[in-house]
């Protein structure tokens, strides 16, 4: 009789034995599909929002009106040099200035330093805008205001800038102290 019960019990076990085996490796599997998929698609994703992007900005433009542009380095206690340029949108969306490079008038240029916070501009908007460039106007020892040449400015579209370039008759200055800027940070 005892080899019997252990007969039917063999039996009994192995086919619990062999489901829950098989609901292991399904699950193994499954996990493993989910996590492969899930990859997957979140690279496909980046490259579905950069390649979006991308036509957005072949139809981006930035320019500067540079008869307004002007200089202050006499009104800010701190001995900062600021540029103000009126800048314009004239491209079909939205776009912000990101970067700026200054360049002295043998045309070297500073490296490119970081906005703290981008200016932007919506579709056909125009503004001023007042960009403090302290650190590569040092970077670059420029000690008088005729040695600046041209500062430009980069948007985030690649290959999408504008120059505030010096005017004719040189520098303006600014009538009155400059109360808000954008900070640069290094870059």
């Amino acid at each position: 009789m005892d080899k019997i019960i252990k007969t039917h019990i063999t039996k009994a076990v192995s086919p619990l034995v062999a489901a829950v085996l098989l609901i292991a490796f399904t699950m193994t599997v499954g996990a493993i599909l989910t996590a492969w998929i899930t990859n997957f698609t979140g690279a496909q994703q980046e490259k579905v929002e950069e390649g979006q992007r991308k036509i957005e900005c072949s139809y981006a433009g930035i320019d500067v009106r540079n008869e307004f542009s002007r200089l202050n380095t006499s009104y800010d206690p701190y001995g900062s040099v600021v540029i103000e340029g009126y800048v314009v949108n004239n491209g079909l969306g939205p776009i912000s200035i990101t970067q700026v490079q200054v360049y002295d008038r043998s045309g070297k240029g500073s490296r490119i330093y970081n906005l703290v916070e981008p200016i932007s501009l919506e579709k056909d908007e125009s503004k001023y805008v007042d960009i403090n460039i302290t650190l590569p106007y040092k970077e670059l020892k420029i000690t008088t205001d005729s040695d600046l040449d041209k500062v430009r400015l980069y948007s985030e579209c690649e290959g999408i800038t504008a120059l505030i370039t010096k005017p004719y008759g040189g520098w303006l200055g600014f009538d009155t102290p400059v109360t808000t800027i954008s900070q640069l940070v290094l870059g």
